[in-house]
């Protein structure tokens, strides 16, 4: 996890993104990741083809990406859809079907390396906006016995 954030840190401009700013986009990624713990059944089935994205535990970032879609689609009725509107389809349909566990322990751990950012941010603001860009941000340890969820590649 910490070479993906160091990596999107590193596509910012120097000066463009201090850490506090990266803290921020991290917890609201984490808060969009998060799964919800309570939902509502919905009354009745949803007609053929059609998904009520008001009842699934990962709502938020669903309809987070459908407004990504939205935004990035042709506005024309029967327009051809783009390559960026395929792709934001496929992390939605990736999305639904990744278990809440998954995407439960993603937005933690996306919630701890934002406080990792706040204090290194506090403890040295230099340090991260510096030569080679580097976060300093040290992997966490795993509890002995504890298998990780998401393994990095």
């Amino acid at each position: 996890m910490s070479s993906l954030v160091t990596d999107v840190w590193s596509r910012f401009k120097q000066g463009q993104m201090d850490a506090d700013l990266f803290s921020v986009l991290l917890r609201d990624a984490a808060s969009l990741i998060r799964p919800l713990t309570v939902t509502m059944a919905p009354a009745a089935s949803p007609p053929e083809g059609e998904f009520d994205a008001t009842s699934h535990p990962h709502s938020k970032l669903v309809l987070g990406l459908s407004d990504l879609t939205t935004l990035f689609g042709n506005s024309k009725e029967g327009a051809k859809k783009t390559h960026v509107t395929h792709k934001l389809f496929f992390y939605v349909v990736h999305v639904l079907s990744t278990p809440t566990a998954i995407l439960l322990t993603l937005a933690e751990d996306l919630v701890g390396l934002s406080a990792s950012c706040r204090l290194r941010a506090q403890d040295d603001s230099t340090a991260i906006s510096s030569g080679g860009r580097d976060l300093g941000l040290e992997r966490r340890k795993q509890p002995k016995g504890r298998v990780p969820i998401i393994e990095e590649l």
